[in-house]
């Protein structure tokens, strides 16, 4: 087992300012970088070999779970107002790697014209830089933990260990 430095950042008052803030403390020499957020407790090294051997000759890959429900897009009040094919939508988890070098300067170029915060994933500041991010299908096993209901579902996952 190879042995990997780690350094604690303080985190920034948004996600996104707290990548730019780990992105700051990243090596100059390190040619990927992977985001992960906490909130997905169940992250295995598979997920995170198939993310990085995803990249291959794109700027990044996430890992992303194709829609299994059918998506709606509403109004203010509540109305559905279109239906959207969920053939080729995609729910984009985390972990999310960029080459070092791509994901630098999308998120110079979000925060020099003020939309860092706008961008609810890494993804979307590489793709609004011109960069190209590949998609890795993942299980339903890198569940996100938002709600009590999700903690449930993680502890058993984890055979009751969770608390």
């Amino acid at each position: 087992e190879t042995s990997v430095p780690i350094t604690v950042v303080a985190g920034g008052q948004t996600r996104a300012e707290s990548v730019a803030c780990g992105l700051l403390e990243a090596s100059a020499a390190a040619t990927t970088i992977l985001v992960h957020d906490a909130a997905r407790p169940l992250l295995t090294p598979q997920i995170i070999d198939a993310v990085l051997d995803g990249i291959g000759d794109a700027d990044g890959a996430i890992a992303a779970a194709p829609l299994v429900d059918t998506p709606k897009v509403v109004d203010q009040a509540g109305l559905i107002v279109a239906g959207a094919d969920r053939a080729s939508l995609w729910a984009a988890q985390t972990p999310q790697a960029f080459v070092a070098d791509v994901f630098r300067a999308a998120v110079a170029a979000a925060s020099a014209g003020g939309t860092l915060d706008q961008a609810t994933d890494c993804a979307s500041l590489v793709e609004a830089n011109g960069g190209s991010v590949r998609v890795v299908e993942v299980t339903a096993a890198n569940l996100k933990v938002t709600r009590p209901v999700d903690l449930l579902v993680a502890e058993h996952l984890l055979g009751g260990r969770a608390r």
